[in-house]
């Protein structure tokens, strides 16, 4: 059968306005489009992508979801990566939340400098990507020239070794669509070794270290 049109008088500003029994306004035409009212119950649709949506400040607009198993160390004023990943904003107004699980081990076997059975080291996450407005979080007290000093674990004075898993979360900001990498890096202090992604033995969580990354909405 042929098309059924309904619109009103061609004229800038005329109206078509569909109404409930109360005679409130389900639907109003404009010159170009249309608005539905607020509140109207459209079922589930069974499939389909919305488009040009805005969501409310704080919801998760996407997330990504990253692993990394390779094993790597280093000793004193160095950095170790233990994992990365990155994602791309829809807007640059947004914010990325980043939440990560690292197994490591930080150990100084017969260190010279360490007698006293404690060992040292610490964590950074940073952001970076062109055009991003890069960010570094440390989880550490200072940085000077003997390397990450973030915390400090008693142990065996011959053996001088902890396994542990860093766990944490940071909202990053990085003011563009582009691409922007996240990077979590471990390091030691002095003659203290820090190792990331080990296996084996009672190391935590077999080796794997886990980023997730999500967009929120601002």
């Amino acid at each position: 059968m042929p098309d059924l049109t309904i619109k009103p008088v061609a004229a800038a500003g005329n109206k078509l306005i569909l109404q409930d029994q109360a005679g409130g306004a389900v639907l109003t035409t404009a010159d170009s489009g249309a608005t539905l009212a607020n509140g109207l119950a459209i079922g589930t649709p069974a499939s389909g992508t919305l488009t040009n949506c805005t969501f409310p400040a704080g919801h998760v607009l996407q997330s990504v979801f990253n692993t990394e198993d390779t094993q790597a160390s280093v000793t004193g004023n160095s950095l170790v990566t233990a994992i990365a990943g990155a994602i791309t904003l829809s807007n640059a107004s947004n914010k990325i939340l980043a939440l990560w699980s690292i197994p490591f081990v930080i150990y100084s076997y017969g260190g010279s400098s360490n007698t006293t059975g404690t060992v040292y080291g610490g964590f950074q996450v940073v952001s970076s990507g062109t055009g991003v407005s890069a960010e570094t979080k440390k989880w550490g007290s200072y940085t000077n020239a003997q390397g990450l000093y973030g915390f400090a674990v008693g142990g065996d004075v011959e053996e001088r070794n902890h396994k542990s898993v860093f766990t944490g979360c940071w909202v990053f900001t990085p003011g563009t669509t582009n691409a922007t990498t996240i990077t979590v890096q471990g390091g030691g202090y002095n003659d203290d070794t820090m190792a990331v992604n080990n296996a084996g033995g009672d190391t935590p969580y077999h080796g794997h270290s886990q980023i997730v990354l999500q967009e929120i909405q601002v």
